[in-house]
């Protein structure tokens, strides 16, 4: 498949299953479930979120290529939730959400985006450096999960107002 064959759109309640289970099996993993389908729907309704999906064929909600999630403030964004699907890594899914999510913010007039990353997740690091992002501090114990299992979190942020924005 090629990534022209992705789209990027809003996502919607019929999505809120196949997001909970990607947001499951690969950034809660090991930390229980919390963003179960009733949660995505709850953040679809939200005035200042943003729930975007990626997919493979704009006709079935079923193949969610991946998707993000934001929390649009005054100055600040949060980037609460990125995801792509493991069927569809390397293909430039989790940047074009990010271009997309970052244009709209630049339009919103937010001056910097903030997010957490586990500590130890080099990729997502890695790939977050690339785009802008900065680690500006370490949160111990963010991720808490059942039998008192933690993991560290790097903050990130990226000042808007100093960088060029990603092309689509």
């Amino acid at each position: 498949m090629s990534d022209q064959a992705i789209v990027v759109e809003l996502a919607d309640e019929r999505d809120a299953l196949a997001l909970s289970l990607l947001t499951r099996d690969e950034i809660e993993s090991g930390f229980g479930w919390n963003y179960r389908p009733d949660r995505f729907k709850a953040l679809m309704r939200e005035k200042e979120t943003v729930v975007l999906v990626a997919r493979a064929e704009p006709s079935q909600t079923s193949d969610v290529a991946g998707f993000g999630v934001m929390n649009y403030g005054v100055k600040d964004a949060h980037l609460r939730l990125l995801a792509t699907a493991p069927t569809h890594r390397r293909r430039g899914i989790a940047r074009r959400l990010l271009a997309w999510l970052e244009k709209t913010a630049r339009y919103a007039g937010i001056q910097s985006i903030h997010l957490e990353v586990r500590q130890g997740n080099s990729s997502a690091l890695a790939f977050y450096h690339s785009l802008g992002y900065l680690k500006k501090k370490l949160i111990a114990d963010y991720y808490r999960g059942p039998n008192g299992l933690s993991e560290n979190a790097w903050h990130m942020v990226k000042n808007l107002s100093t960088t060029r924005s990603l092309e689509l």
